[in-house]
């Protein structure tokens, strides 16, 4: 849907446990300005963006999560791609009541409730802002 939107496929890097092994170049460039990079959380644990000096001028990384894990780690190690070694960026999370982490654990409004709770106090815990 990107490159139906305009997004020039040079741009655009995927990277999931099956793309992984051209990693070096996809990293190299995920670190370049307008740049789109989208990683699966399978894929994610150690890697390691660094960013150009063009990047880091207009406010370095920025990382969209589309959901939560069930597990904290996986949305940890997520957070933890932005501002490895003091670089700038920031990250942002999208919440839907549709996501898998609502639906497997509450079937009532007061379960729904207490999961996204959660997640706030989750978000709120390792985001210093």
């Amino acid at each position: 849907r990107l490159i139906e939107r305009g997004v020039n496929p040079d741009d655009l890097s995927i990277i999931t446990a099956l793309t992984i092994d051209n990693i070096d170049e996809v990293l190299k460039k995920a670190g370049q300005t307008k740049k789109i990079t989208i990683i699966t959380n399978i894929a994610s644990r150690g890697i390691d963006i660094r960013l150009s000096k063009a990047l880091e001028e207009k406010g370095g990384l920025y990382a969209i999560a589309a959901y939560f894990d069930e597990f904290e780690a996986f949305d940890f190690q997520f957070r933890g791609r932005v501002g490895r070694r003091g670089d700038s960026g920031v990250w942002e999370a999208f919440i839907s009541l549709e996501d898998k982490i609502f639906t497997k654990y509450s079937s009532t409004l007061a379960e729904t409730r207490g999961v996204l709770k959660k997640l706030i106090t989750r978000y709120v815990k390792w985001n210093p802002y």
